[in-house]
């Protein structure tokens, strides 16, 4: 492959050729743990955690599990010779919604999740000194 290729739009447009060897395999592990990682988020870690990361955490899990999902459809029609479904566009797009989907997700995790913290901790020690009813 040829770097200038990712340029030209009949790179993205074109039927690729079937996947073989490490290529294949490379591919499918990777598909393959995006599904196992976004399971394992959603069933094991999310239970752990409290209320406010459980929302961002199963916003992780599907996005690594669709992501996947949709790697193996892509994977599958590929190694068929699917005409209009086998392009390297739709790997391209799914990476790209897999990005946007998850910077959300970070940007929470780094900037606003802090905040909401120190909100709750303020908030309990000022519930300390409330009647209760």
């Amino acid at each position: 492959m040829n770097i200038v290729n990712i340029l030209n739009t009949y790179y993205w447009f074109s039927q690729p050729y079937i996947a073989h060897g490490l290529t294949e395999w490379l591919w499918l592990g990777i598909f393959l743990f995006a599904i196992l990682l976004g399971i394992l988020i959603r069933f094991i870690i999310v239970k752990r955690l409290e209320s406010i990361l459980k929302k961002t955490y199963r916003s992780f899990s599907n996005s690594f599990f669709l992501s996947g999902l949709f790697g193996l459809l892509w994977m599958f029609f590929r190694q068929q010779h699917v005409p209009f479904l086998a392009w390297r566009f739709w790997l391209l797009l799914i990476v790209i919604c897999f990005v946007w989907r998850n910077y959300y997700n970070i940007k929470f995790l780094i900037k606003r999740y802090p905040k909401i913290k120190i909100e709750q901790a303020e908030k309990a020690i000022k519930d300390k000194y409330l009647p209760k009813k």
